[in-house]
């Protein structure tokens, strides 16, 4: 009897160590690190935009905490003073309007299943969408209490219950949004009136891009199959022939008196909904078949960039014409593709681990940018000189030194013989060690970086005097 309780006691103390043991295990080394953000950063609100002369000062300036979850889309108003943030999960989620100031949050409002962010026109109001193409109209309300009040919504496609919306585009003075949809449609909505102002059907599948030029003349759509269209928005709107709304109300008016539908009673004919006169159409060129992926135009909104899987394409939007085809190399601007603030340089990266640059006016490679993984993101700082890269892993952001490349120094030359490019990071920048970025803007002013991370928290990146 003894013997059976002095065993059964072994037994018990045996698996306590063995408990011990294996919760020892499953601590740090097995799962995964706990993120870590910062979790006291004084606020600075930025005052000059980073350059090649302030790179060394470029810093963590400031965090926005509201969000629980991933920031799935950020908007600046058009004055650079407040920032919107939104995260989306099925039905949950949340709309958030920053005070860029001081780093408070002005306004949040639970909104469920947000796709798409954008200011309106005049800062005053805020335009969100959601999968179904519903757009809803925010007015914000400084008074006191402060109030993110609805305006309106509205159906921007034809069936909301169907998820047929592919993407938004907002022009840049952000009185228009252009919508694609899965069944091949673009159409013009003006905001914040929730005015249909224009309806096309270039494809008979899904809209894979829109783009509207900076000066609001022109408005891109893109199917890799069938090609890009141009139409040019900024004078007239007509249907597709040079009418003008008044030609049409007045020609349907002579139809319906020809075929006595009018009988001449002066009842009102209701015009239908215009469209814009095309412009382009581009379906291959003289060097390349095109299957665009995407498209960028320049910043004086002279030329198209057409990123395909092989190469670049500019299209002159003034002669008409293709320009040139730089090679690339197989899927090298599928993921991204900009323009420099003076439209002298494009950047773009791809599926390998390599962001490209190039001269925008012949399409000759100034070299490229060395990367441990494939590019998500690149932008450029308003003097032109520096580069932000922000890896498709989000364990690291960079901000690439371009003079080397630019000057010649390294263009042209073997990889092992060019000159290293001096970059900053995370580390130089005081990002704490365990964070994962999402997504990176940099403000149209170039004096704030905005990095997301997947758990939600806001930085602000900007030079610290």
């Amino acid at each position: 009897m003894n013997r059976r309780k002095m065993s059964s006691s072994l037994v018990m103390l045996l698996m306590v160590f063995l408990l011990a043991f294996l919760t020892g295990c499953s601590g740090d080394e097995n799962e995964d690190p706990a993120p870590v953000t910062p979790t006291e950063v004084p606020w600075r609100a930025p005052e000059v935009a980073i350059s090649l002369e302030t790179s060394a000062q470029v810093r963590l300036t400031g965090v926005m905490r509201q969000h629980q979850r991933t920031v799935n889309g950020l908007a600046f108003s058009s004055n650079g003073t407040r920032l919107a943030s939104f995260d989306a999960q099925g039905a949950e989620g949340m709309v958030v309007i920053w005070n860029l100031a001081n780093g408070q949050m002005l306004f949040a409002v639970e909104q469920g299943g947000v796709r798409d962010i954008f200011f309106g026109p005049d800062d005053q109001t805020l335009i969100t969408v959601d999968q179904a193409g519903i757009a809803v109209v925010w007015e914000m309300d400084m008074g006191v209490p402060r109030e993110l009040r609805e305006l309106r919504r509205f159906p921007t496609v034809d069936d909301p219950v169907a998820p047929q919306r592919a993407l938004v585009a907002q022009s840049a003075q952000g009185d228009l949004l252009a919508f694609g949809t899965e069944n091949g449609e673009v159409l013009v909505w003006r905001v914040p009136e929730g005015e249909l102002v224009a309806r096309m059907q270039p494809y008979e599948e899904i809209v894979q891009d829109l783009a509207f030029s900076p000066d609001g003349r022109w408005l891109a759509a893109t199917n890799r199959v069938m090609g890009v269209r141009v139409w040019e928005i900024a004078d007239t709107v007509g249907d597709g022939d040079g009418d003008t709304v008044d030609d049409q109300v007045e020609d349907e008016a002579e139809d319906e008196a020809e075929d006595g539908t009018g009988e001449g009673d002066g009842d009102e004919v209701e015009p239908a909904i215009p469209t814009y006169d095309l412009a382009y159409t581009i379906t291959s060129t003289v060097t390349t078949d095109i299957t665009p992926i995407h498209t960028v135009f320049s910043p004086d909104s002279q030329s198209l960039a057409i990123a395909n899987q092989e190469g670049i394409i500019m299209w002159d939007l003034v002669a008409g014409e293709e320009r040139y085809f730089s090679l690339t190399g197989q899927n090298a601007v599928v993921n991204a593709l900009r323009f420099s603030p003076d439209g002298s340089l494009l950047a773009g990266c791809g599926s390998s681990p390599n962001v490209g640059l190039w001269q925008a006016a012949t399409g000759d490679s100034l070299g490229g940018v060395p990367m441990n993984a494939p590019c998500g993101a690149v932008g450029f700082s308003s003097d032109n000189a520096l580069l932000l890269t922000l890896p498709v892993q989000g364990q690291n952001v960079f901000l690439w030194d371009l003079t080397p490349l630019v000057s010649g120094e390294s263009s042209g030359t073997p990889a092992a013989e060019a000159t290293p490019l001096s970059y900053g990071d995370r580390n130089g920048m005081r990002l704490i060690e365990g964070t994962t970025f999402h997504d990176v803007v940099w403000s149209a002013d170039g004096r704030m970086i905005i990095l997301t991370d997947q758990l939600g928290p806001i930085y602000m990146i900007g030079v610290v005097p």
